[in-house]
Formats: C-alpha cells, structure tokens, sequence
C-alpha cells in the first residue's frame, strides 16, 4: 500500500477516535447538568478561577500534572456546601504515560475544624511500608476498621480523638471510599473510577453521610 495512503488512514483513524471521544463527553456533561437540576443543585462545566487551587492542598489534588476539574453539580445545604465534579491527571511521561480520572465530592462548613488526615483501604504495600515505619493509626478497640483502613495525619492525637467508636463503626461498612480532610473540608473519592450520571444521586448521598459522620464525631 502507498506510504501516503497509510498516512491518511491513520490521521482519518485518530480524528475518528478524537471526534467520538468529544461527542462521549459533550453528552457526559449533558446528561450531568440534567442531575444537577433534579438534586436542585447548580451546574458549571467550567470551575470559576480560584475554585481548583481550593484543593491544593489535599494529597489527591499533589500529584501528576495538566490537572483539571470539569462538570461541577453545586448544592448549598442549610449547613454546608457540597461540590461533585471530575477531577483528571496526567503521570508519567512516553509509553508510561497515564491519565487519571475520578469523580470527587466535596463537603465544606464554617463550623467545623478537621484535623487533616488521609483514609483510604489499606492493601498489601501499605502492609510492607508499616514493617518501615509508614504511619497507620490503628485502633485496638476496632479491628476491622483497622484491617480495612490505613489512616494517616500529622497530629495523631487529634485523629484519635475525632474516630470516635461510632465514626469507626460507620466507616467499617463503608465501600472502599478514600476520604482527605483539610480545615473545613473534606473530599470524598474513589480513585480511577468515575461515577455514571445516573449513579451521581447515590454517590452524593453515601458521601454526604460520610460527611455527617464525620461532623457528628467532631461535635460529640
């Protein structure tokens, strides 16, 4: 076959692949505006100028680079406000090279000070990097959220005194969600895994226990 055909077939190929890609999206953020609009809650495909830089302080939001945040439902709460939208990284560089998307739920309250800490399912590195020294706070009184979870933050003591008995248990029947505090704010995700529009209603209400939870123990 002619050098120049093969040229062509390929740039038809990947103009296909970019074109579907588009058209997948543009339909992703359709259908997300119409949940937003049944919770009664806001829509902005685009964040405002100082929304992403809001978060940079959480250890997702640390890594890789041409980060971005995309689709944001907004809904005020008498107490809170609750921000879920889809977050993209890029690691890596060449054949290494990796995106990663996840969609996040983002709880925020004047009232409330977390001390900031890091939770997500512990999995057999985390098991080799304790025989190191890697930080777990564990909890003799709850062994299988300990078996669960690793746990992690700077001050200790605090952590301790937030996980009460109750917080504990909630979370020992929680699905793998990574959860990060930060002041008054914590996030709520599932790594490399973004949620289907129809799923959002149910995402946004698991994480919004995990956030009542969590406001429940800080006010005990």
């Amino acid at each position: 076959m002619n050098h120049a055909i093969i040229v062509v077939i390929f740039f038809i190929a990947v103009a296909g692949v970019i074109f579907y890609i588009r058209k997948m999206e543009k339909q992703r953020t359709e259908a997300l505006a119409v949940v937003a609009k049944q919770l009664g809650c806001e829509f902005h495909e685009n964040p405002h100028h100082d929304f992403q830089s809001s978060f940079d302080y959480f250890q997702l939001f640390s890594k890789g680079r041409s980060k971005k945040i995309k689709n944001i439902i907004s809904c005020n709460n008498p107490d809170n406000t609750c921000d879920i939208f889809g977050y993209t990284y890029t690691t890596g560089t060449g054949k290494n090279r990796s995106t990663s998307t996840q969609t996040v739920a983002s709880f925020s309250g004047r009232e409330f000070d977390f001390p900031d800490f890091d939770l997500c399912p512990q999995n057999i590195l985390h098991n080799i990097g304790k025989v190191f020294g890697y930080q777990d706070i564990d909890f003799d009184t709850s062994p299988e959220f300990s078996d669960k979870y690793l746990l992690r933050g700077k001050n200790e003591k605090s952590i301790r005194s937030l996980f009460n008995q109750r917080l504990l248990s909630s979370f020992g029947k929680k699905d793998s969600l990574y959860v990060e505090a930060r002041a008054n704010r914590v996030i709520v995700y599932k790594p490399y895994q973004r949620v289907k529009p129809e799923e959002i209603k149910n995402f946004y209400n698991q994480s919004k226990e995990v956030y009542q939870h969590l406001c429940d123990a800080l006010s005990s």
